[in-house]
């Protein structure tokens, strides 16, 4: 997630630059470059076609679009002139994840795959819980949100709804850790600033990450964090975590941005990465996912970066291996 898409809405002028003139020539565009490109969530590389603004909501959080690209929909942060894509969906399936971090998500199930209860804390457009809801049709899903904007996109543009066993409640995350008495199985942090921070500072400190410890269940609980590679704060990030958790393991999708973490102390039992493949083939036949949970070219390869992170007092080395060889096709 958090991709920069460029976006069309105001008359101001592009000035001329010789790759922009390039393109144009060799497009054969009467209009400037920018006007035709945006970045695809899919592919990671360029796409032309026009889109289309279905909507602009301001707050004094948050300014949010919903921006329509083909059969693509993305729900953008703009509130600090970024143009970032939050969440997207394939509207033509809108349970096929366009994300990488949609599919990385389920990456925790190998350890534990029948959870009962999960907190998600950032809704976003609602693509994790309602995949969740897909394949775990009975579990509880308690969800925190920041911004009532997010939630009413979510349910309007995004065909996001809350159930009998669903609930999101508007309000800090942290607020919300402090203010409950449960036990979760899964924790997914997916709170985001929309600058170089990443994870909101008081939502990456070693005094709430202890905290969430406190609200996963002893024996099944896991910690899953949505983090973006590229930013500054992300070598920090590991070593918080790897202060406060046991084990953390690390999975890259194939365009090394969004890394899920999954952390966690005795819950997370040190498989070896072929033990691994193996509890994720099972899972994969028993759920029948959409998005493959071990190896695929195709869509994201929820495990062809696995990196292990040793356990903390060790010396912390990750080893990349892999399944399926990105490069090739």
């Amino acid at each position: 997630m958090h991709q920069v898409v460029n976006i069309k809405i105001s008359t101001r002028v592009i000035r001329p630059t010789p790759l922009r003139e390039a393109l144009m020539k060799l497009l054969k565009l009467k209009q400037p470059v920018e006007n035709y490109i945006s970045e695809s969530i899919i592919t990671g590389c360029e796409v032309f076609g026009q889109q289309k603004l279905l909507i602009e909501k301001k707050s004094s959080k948050s300014v949010i679009r919903v921006i329509q690209t083909g059969h693509i929909r993305h729900l953008v942060l703009n509130t600090k002139g970024t143009n970032l894509i939050q969440s997207s969906m394939n509207m033509s399936n809108t349970f096929d994840p366009v994300d990488e971090y949609s599919s990385l998500f389920f990456t925790c199930l190998i350890w534990n795959d029948e959870p009962k209860a999960i907190l998600i804390l950032g809704l976003g457009a609602g693509i994790v819980p309602r995949l969740f809801r897909k394949y775990y049709p009975m579990i509880q899903i308690d969800i925190a949100e920041i911004d009532s904007n997010m939630y009413e996109m979510a349910k309007k543009y995004f065909h996001f709804k809350i159930d009998s066993k669903m609930n999101v409640f508007i309000t800090d995350a942290r607020k919300y850790v402090n203010s409950i008495n449960v036990n979760y199985d899964i924790i997914f942090l997916d709170a985001f600033n929309e600058n170089d921070e990443g994870t909101p500072f008081h939502l990456r400190t070693i005094e709430f990450l202890f905290k969430l410890k406190t609200i996963l269940n002893n024996k099944t609980g896991v910690l899953v964090t949505n983090l973006h590679g590229s930013h500054k704060y992300y070598s920090n990030s590991r070593q918080t975590y790897s202060y406060v958790y046991k084990y953390n393991y690390a999975f890259k999708g194939q365009r090394n941005m969004n890394v899920m973490l999954v952390s966690g102390d005795e819950s997370l039992v040190p498989y070896t990465y072929q033990e691994m493949i193996n509890r994720a083939s099972q899972l994969q036949n028993k759920q029948q996912f959409i998005f493959n949970l071990t190896s695929e070219k195709t869509r994201p390869a929820t495990l062809a970066y696995c990196q292990l992170l040793h356990a903390k007092g060790e010396k912390q080395e990750e080893v990349n291996v892999g399944i399926a060889d990105s490069s090739s096709g």
